[in-house]
């Protein structure tokens, strides 16, 4: 599981789910939720590409300027 910590729920979304094909062999988005820092959370269902490690979906995905990705957790 992929989840995405954003106070832009629109914008982060469409600049993120962008690059998912690049990071991911198999991606769902699975909904939001308010997170306990007042921030949203975007969740979504996720399986690594080959040679793609969860730091580098975190680099990615921070990294976006049309983003506003606060944090990236990714749980198994």
């Amino acid at each position: 599981m992929l989840r995405l910590h954003t106070s832009d729920v629109d914008g982060t979304r469409g600049a993120c789910e962008s690059e998912f094909n690049d990071l991911f062999s198999r991606w769902k988005y699975m909904g939001k939720a308010k997170g306990l820092d007042g921030l949203r959370v975007l969740e979504y269902g996720v399986a690594l590409a080959e040679e793609v490690t969860p730091g580098m979906v975190a680099e990615t995905l921070r990294g976006l300027p049309s983003a506003d990705v606060r944090n990236v957790e990714m749980k198994r």
